[in-house]
């Protein structure tokens, strides 16, 4: 039913992996979840992994979870109100800016406490997350997973169960409003620099050079959302 996750990725793909198996309509309102164990392996992920995206997913309304002779997960049949994560009309400038504000309240604060905090194992971590990314701007891997995964493990840097899960949040909001947007779209080039100079800023230690990398990051990102939406509008 679904494909497997490469071993490189963890929490934040099996949250992305299954959000957009329920966009596109793979999994339906009212479908039950194969038990763990075989859904772990259809992901090739560990269960300790699967367990905690799940969590993340009950707790943004995308599954619930019933014990019992017939318990089991199933995906949330009531209206999930997420931002327009699975679907909608072209987003406003002014939600944009609400996503802008979110992300850098959540994003340019993780940067800054991953210098703090991020240790030689997670920074080369997020090394390899880097590099994802930037093979999907060659025409890779797929660019928009790989930079969803990149930004939630810098909050995952952090140490902190509820930046990361925020973070997933952004970005399970991210993808709807890209959704939203008539995609594809080609890689936004300055990202590629911008994504290792945020990382660069990390491994340097100093809190300040991240958050200003994150935000400087972010800055692009709002503004070219903001070129797509205002070319829709016309």
């Amino acid at each position: 039913m679904l494909s497997p996750i490469e071993p490189t990725t963890a929490v934040d793909q099996v949250i992305h992996r299954l959000a957009q198996a329920i966009s596109s309509g793979i999994l339906k309102p009212g479908d039950q979840l194969p038990v763990e164990a075989e859904l772990a392996a259809q992901l090739n992920v560990a269960q300790m992994t699967l367990r905690q995206g799940l969590n993340i997913l009950r707790e943004l309304g995308c599954i619930e979870t019933t014990r019992g002779r017939n318990g089991g997960s199933f995906i949330t049949t009531r209206p999930i109100d997420l931002g327009g994560v699975f679907q909608g009309n072209t987003p406003t400038i002014a939600e944009v800016q609400d996503m802008t504000d979110f992300r850098m309240a959540i994003e340019n604060e993780s940067a800054a406490v991953a210098a703090l905090r991020a240790d030689r194992v997670t920074i080369e971590a997020l090394r390899v997350k880097l590099n994802d990314c930037i093979a999907g701007c060659d025409g890779g891997v797929d660019h928009w997973l790989s930079d969803n995964a990149f930004h939630v493990s810098i909050s995952a840097a952090t140490g902190s169960a509820k930046l990361t899960k925020a973070a997933a949040q952004i970005q399970l909001e991210l993808h709807g409003l890209y959704n939203r947007l008539a995609r594809p779209f080609e890689p936004i080039l300055p990202h590629k620099t911008e994504h290792t100079e945020i990382l660069l800023a990390i491994e340097s230690g100093d809190p300040d050079r991240a958050w200003a990398a994150s935000n400087a990051h972010l800055v692009t990102t709002h503004d070219f959302l903001i070129s797509i939406v205002e070319k829709l509008g016309k």
